[in-house]
C-alpha cells in the first residue's frame, strides 16, 4: 500500500472500521532508539480522515464503508469516499476472512457491481478456510456474462490464495451485469 504512494502520481486510501488505529499504529512504526516518538504524527484531513506528512497521498479512513456505499454519506470524514471507491482502479479487500461469520465481502462486492464499479478487485486469503474457499466459489459461478472476470492467482500471490476480479466490463443495475440477489 504504502509503495505506491510516494511517487505522488498515486493517491491511496484505506479504509478501516470507526474504531481501528490498526494502520495508524503500523505506520508509526517503533520509536527511534532512545525517544518516545515514533515517524511523523498523524495528521487530521478531516474527521475520521489522516495521512503522514511524508506521505502525504495516503489517506487513512476509519468509518463504516458499506454504509458509504449505501447511502454516499460519511459522517466520519470525506464525503466524496463512496466516489472514490467506486472510481478506484484497484481495490485490494483484506478483512476478516469470515464472511460468513462476520459479514463484509458479499454486500460489499453486490454494492461494487451495483455502483457500476470497473476497476480491478484483489483479494486475499482466497483459500484461507472454508468460508473464504465458499466466498471465492460463489464469486467464480455468480459470474454473469459481460459482468467480470475472475482469475485465481495464487500462483503469483498470497501463498493462503489470491483472487484477481476486472470488472471493467461491468454495466450497474439496469443494464445486465451479474445478479447478486441470491
Amino acid at each position: 500500500m504504502a509503495a505506491a504512494a510516494p511517487h505522488g502520481r498515486n493517491s491511496i486510501h484505506t479504509v478501516d472500521l470507526a474504531g481501528s488505529c490498526e494502520y495508524l499504529g503500523l505506520m508509526a512504526g517503533p520509536a527511534p532508539h532512545n525517544t518516545k516518538q515514533g515517524r511523523a504524527p498523524a495528521v487530521g484531513r478531516a474527521p475520521g480522515v489522516a495521512h503522514f506528512e511524508e506521505i502525504p497521498n495516503l489517506y487513512f479512513h476509519r468509518t463504516d464503508l458499506l454504509a458509504v456505499l449505501k447511502t454516499g454519506q460519511n459522517p466520519r470524514g470525506d464525503q466524496c469516499l463512496k466516489e472514490k471507491v467506486l472510481g478506484a482502479a484497484l481495490i485490494m479487500l483484506d478483512t476478516h476472512h469470515f464472511p460468513e461469520t462476520t459479514p463484509f465481502e458479499y454486500e460489499f462486492v453486490e454494492l461494487l457491481a451495483k455502483g457500476g464499479f470497473r476497476g480491478l478487485l484483489l483479494l486475499d486469503d482466497i483459500h484461507l478456510n472454508g468460508e473464504m474457499k465458499r466466498f471465492w466459489a460463489w464469486f467464480t459461478e455468480k459470474r454473469a456474462p459481460g459482468s467480470y472476470s475472475t482469475k485465481d492467482a495464487t500462483p503469483v500471490g498470497h501463498v493462503s490464495g489470491t483472487g484477481w476480479v476486472d470488472f471493467s466490463t461491468n454495466r450497474p443495475a439496469g443494464g445486465g451485469g451479474v445478479d447478486f440477489s441470491t
